[in-house]
């Protein structure tokens, strides 16, 4: 019963971050690479988005992970697995798919992404709080919206701080967060489509 309380998925994940933030090295060999990815190390479709280009951007990343995570674990176990499993490859694909001409990528903000749509969602959709509650959660999916629009349109980034240079915010990857996270949510709700409050501790 003790276990069932711990949110290790999240915890195993956001351990895996902070050591390669803190191994010499991880971060060039684990980083998602172009021109390697094309000649079949896909590892680094998913390896990329555990490293980072700075501390802070990787305390941003791995901070929002570990809160928005732990808070759908401890609802739902099986939810965040799925998300996990369907947010790394959505998320590396999308870089390597709609950013062609990007060569190298860091970071865990699409997982982020991702984790936030879930956790905002699940609050929205509970019948059980109060309406203020709900509207703070499709808020913050506002923002998160808006935030990817921003940056999209060339915006400074607001969470990762200054980049070194040449290195540039990566749209793709939160579109793919987002999408992501809304599909492992919409689908965990039509598993228990009869029931009038499909939050996640409802569906347990």
């Amino acid at each position: 019963m003790a276990l069932r309380r711990v949110p290790w998925i999240t915890l195993a994940i956001v351990s895996l971050g902070v050591a390669a933030a803190t191994i010499s090295g991880a971060n060039e060999l684990l980083q998602y690479d172009r021109g390697s990815v094309d000649r079949g190390v896909y590892l680094l479709l998913l390896s990329g988005q555990f490293v980072h280009w700075t501390s802070r951007m990787a305390l941003a990343d791995l901070l929002i992970v570990l809160l928005a995570g732990t808070w759908v674990e401890l609802r739902r176990r099986s939810v965040v697995a799925w998300t996990y499993l369907v947010s790394f490859p959505a998320v590396g694909l999308a870089v390597h798919l709609w950013d062609p001409d990007l060569a190298l990528y860091r970071g865990s903000s699409g997982i982020a992404s991702s984790l936030v749509t879930v956790t905002c969602l699940d609050i929205a959709s509970s019948r059980r709080r109060p309406n203020w509650v709900r509207g703070v959660a499709l808020a913050a999916l506002g923002l998160l919206a808006g935030k990817i629009v921003w940056e999209a349109m060339g915006g400074a980034p607001l969470a990762a701080g200054d980049l070194p240079f040449g290195v540039v915010v990566t749209p793709s990857a939160h579109v793919a967060g987002v999408a992501a996270g809304a599909c492992c949510f919409a689908a965990a709700r039509a598993g228990s489509s009869n029931r009038p409050d499909r939050s996640l501790r409802s569906l347990t």
